[in-house]
């Protein structure tokens, strides 16, 4: 068993069991994370290098993720998902870092996401859709 699910597991919601209950009460919006997060981040930088060093820290975390899922499929490595949601989350905090310091909402750039995918695929991704948009 690797870990990974199908879209169907993922729909019953398997793909949640053993993993950490969150501490929060609340359902967290994408500001509120924003917001916390950047209660962490150092101050002092100049602009510039506090926007490289969240983009070089989120390149870095992707890295973890990968090689993490990278163990998982190809070295035969047990999945760790509890390890891997915190990996995720690093990535998580240095994307809001980033939006942070280049004075963007987390929420209006998830949402320009959105707005591009439902434009790129109006009924959905398909491998066609993806060749011929």
């Amino acid at each position: 068993m690797t870990g990974l699910f199908t879209w169907a597991e993922i729909l019953e919601g398997k793909h949640l069991a053993g993993l950490p209950t969150p501490t929060r009460k609340d359902n967290m919006t994408l500001q509120d994370y924003q917001e916390l997060a950047g209660r962490t981040l150092k101050a002092g930088r100049n602009p510039k290098d506090a926007a490289a060093n969240m983009a070089m820290g989120l390149a870095g975390e992707s890295g973890e993720v990968c090689d993490h899922l990278k163990k998982v499929l190809f070295h035969d490595h047990d999945m760790d998902r509890k390890a891997l949601a915190l990996e995720i989350g690093d990535v998580l905090w240095y994307l809001a870092g980033l939006c942070t310091r280049l004075g963007m909402s987390l929420a209006d750039v998830a949402q320009m996401n959105i707005d591009k995918l439902k434009a790129r695929y109006p009924d959905g991704f398909t491998e066609e859709a993806s060749r011929t948009r």
